[in-house]
């Protein structure tokens, strides 16, 4: 329950409203556990807080199973970590960006993967004073424009265009790690 320990209230209680998604978790003894488990939040140093007295509340009248305690913490675990994962996605504006184009490609919808696309190359905004992860999402829109184009059609001017420009990006990107690299030494040898 360390992972747990980390969690502010608020995000206990939106763990609680995850693991209650049937998208997210279809076991209900996961949700019963956990509502068990919650009310020793945040220490989790209750006298009380043991295994044996969590399995009798979640299981009346049957001797300790050690094992099903066992697999009900794997199976939590395993929903905190797909939680950790949609907190993450849901701060990350562009990767949200990217695998949505990604899944419009793949499902055919050119045309409402362009205008992703083009949403996406307006939030990057111009490339004047860009660091390097600016570069690095660039040529990650390129990546994407040339898919769907070799998607749509086998247009060789437009697959030429977009070739051009990857290396551009991807040489900027390279520049700035190495400039950050070069920074880094040259300032923790003196």
């Amino acid at each position: 329950f360390k992972l747990l320990k980390t969690f502010s209230e608020e995000e206990i209680k939106e763990f609680g409203r995850f693991i209650k998604s049937p998208f997210f978790n279809i076991r209900k003894d996961v949700v019963k556990y956990f509502e068990i488990i919650r009310k020793y939040y945040p220490a989790f140093d209750s006298k009380e807080f043991t295994k044996e007295k969590i399995y009798s509340v979640f299981v009346k009248n049957k001797r300790y199973d050690d094992i099903f305690i066992r697999r009900m913490n794997s199976y939590l675990l395993s929903c905190l970590k797909d939680y950790l994962v949609q907190v993450e996605l849901k701060k990350n504006i562009f990767s949200n960006k990217k695998y949505l184009i990604r899944q419009l490609i793949l499902r055919q919808e050119m045309k409402l993967a362009q205008k992703e696309i083009n949403e996406a190359e307006s939030f990057l905004g111009d490339s004047l004073n860009a660091d390097y992860h600016v570069f690095m999402l660039k040529a990650e829109i390129e990546d994407l424009k040339l898919d769907v184009k070799l998607s749509e059609r086998d247009d060789i001017v437009s697959r030429a265009e977009i070739y051009a420009k990857l290396p551009e990006y991807w040489l900027c990107h390279a520049f700035n790690n190495m400039m950050i690299g070069l920074a880094n030494i040259s300032t923790t040898e003196f």
